[in-house]
This record gives C-alpha cells, structure tokens and sequence, in this order.
C-alpha cells in the first residue's frame, strides 16, 4: 500500500442529485434554499502522484465540484475518464470540459466502442477541443491508467444504452472494486463475489432500500439492487467481506441518507456500510 496511489469518493447518490431536481420534500428545499449540495452524483476519482496524473470515473453534473476536490488532494492535471455507462449522470458532466467551460484538452475517455460512438454524439453538440482521445476498452481486458495503475472492465446487466461497465482498479497487491450502477445482484453474483474475495473496497450500487420507495413508478423498471434484500442474501459472508461492502449511488428516497434511521441502524449491524464523500482508499 502506498499513498501515493489512492481512490477518493466524491459523490455517493443518483443521478438527480441531493437535494434532488424538484424535490418538494421540506428538508430538500431547505437545501436548494440556502444553495446547498448536500450530497454529490456518485463519482470516484483515481490518482498517481508519481505520475503526476488524475482520472474520474464518470463525469457528472457535479464535475466542477469533483474536479476541484480532485486537484486540491493530486495537484495533478485531469489526464482521463472512465465511463461506466451513457446515462445522462455519468456523462452529462462532460459539457464542463468543453470550451464554453474548462476547455480542456490532451486527456483520454475511456469506454467500450458502443459507449465511446454514444458519448461522440454527446461531445458534436458542444465544442471542444481537438485533441480528446476516445480509447476503445473490452470487458474483461486490463488496461494500463498510468505505469503504477491498472483498471479492469467488467460488464455488468443495466438498461443504458451500449455497455454498462464496472471497475476494478489494482496496484499490486490493492484493489477497489467501483459498480455504481446495476441491475439485480441475481443477474451477476458469482462474478460479483469472486471480484468482493479480490478487492480491499467495494463500492456497490445501493439505490433503493427496499420495493416501497417509489409511489410514481413502477420499480421493476429501474430494477437496481434492493439494499434490505442484500443483507438478507449476503448474511452468511464473513464479517471481513461484508465490511469491504460500501453501498454507493443512493436515491433521494433512501433512508440510508439518513444516519439516525433505523434502517443505517441496521445496515452497521450487520457489517455493511455506506460510501462518503471524502474518502480514501490508498492503493
């Protein structure tokens, strides 16, 4: 383990942000209110001080923020991206980068062909600079972030367009597991416990607690992970690898955002966790 490598959580809920767009909940509006990000898009920053160089997975709406966060700890310029998959709050950040906004440039997006002819499409709209390099990724295959960082595509089931990608980001011995986003456990779960038997953390999609958060849809339709079944389903791993699993991407309807509620009560009893921004996990 060195700290010169490390992964930081900048974000931790879904796509709509916290307080969430619209929200009518009190306590939400308090926070839109007083200009209040309670809580940020999931995202997960990657850095090599050797090398000098940073990377995001995922660009979101709250890119500026991550990014700032990003350069106060590395002091190093964005050298990439890794897209997990095409819905809007994982690409959607990439607007900031352009030359209405950072006008960035010399910095890689990584993700698999389908994804990159996606995000291409995203990128004609707005102007940027010429020289974005697109590197074509497989699931499966690993591939070098710098000469001290590898990163690992895996596929996993979801309903985005192109591929839907997590990660496993290694220095030797280390590992972080990233999957913010997925369908049911079910779908997956032997790949998903052979990489939890691999990782030191692992960051899993945590969206809703359970089938009763959603009056206004039908919830087979965003068939995520249910945090409640999962510590039913995981009860019998043992306690050192319930405690590498760190539940990320949390709708604003989970009461996990909420540490006083039984449910996170509940969760800490049974030796899981929930990711927070800020922290840190040295490679």
């Amino acid at each position: 383990m060195s700290k010169d490598f490390f992964g930081i959580v900048l974000g931790i809920v879904q796509d709509g942000g916290y307080p969430h767009v619209g929200s009518l909940n009190m306590k939400q509006q308090e926070y839109f209110q007083n200009a209040i990000i309670k809580e940020k898009i999931t995202c997960l920053g990657i850095v090599d001080r050797i090398e000098k160089k940073s990377f995001l997975i995922d660009a979101t709406p709250h890119l500026p923020y991550q990014l700032d966060k990003l350069l106060e700890l590395s002091k190093n310029p964005l050298s990439g991206i890794l897209i997990t998959h095409t819905h809007w709050g994982h690409i959607g950040g990439l607007g900031w980068l352009s030359k209405e906004g950072l006008n960035h440039q010399d910095f890689k997006i990584f993700s698999s062909c389908d994804n990159i002819s996606i995000i291409k499409k995203y990128c004609d709209i707005f102007e940027f600079n010429t020289n974005i390099f697109f590197e074509k990724i497989t699931e499966g295959n690993l591939f070098h972030l710098t000469r001290n960082i590898k990163a690992k595509a895996v596929k996993v089931p979801h309903r985005a367009k192109g591929d839907t990608f997590g990660y496993v980001i290694a220095t030797g011995d280390r590992k972080i597991g990233y999957f913010p986003d997925c369908d049911s456990l079910q779908k997956w779960k032997g790949d998903f416990l052979k990489i939890l038997h691999e990782v030191d953390v692992f960051y899993l999609d945590g969206t809703f607690w359970n089938r009763k958060e959603l009056d206004s849809r039908n919830i087979n339709s965003v068939p995520h992970p249910l945090v409640e079944n999962l510590i039913e389903d995981l009860k019998d791993l043992s306690v050192e690898m319930k405690r590498k699993l760190k539940f990320i991407h949390l709708n604003q309807t989970n009461p996990l955002l909420d540490k006083s509620s039984s449910e996170f009560k509940k969760l800490r009893e049974n030796h899981f966790g929930v990711a927070e921004d800020g922290e840190l996990t040295f490679l």
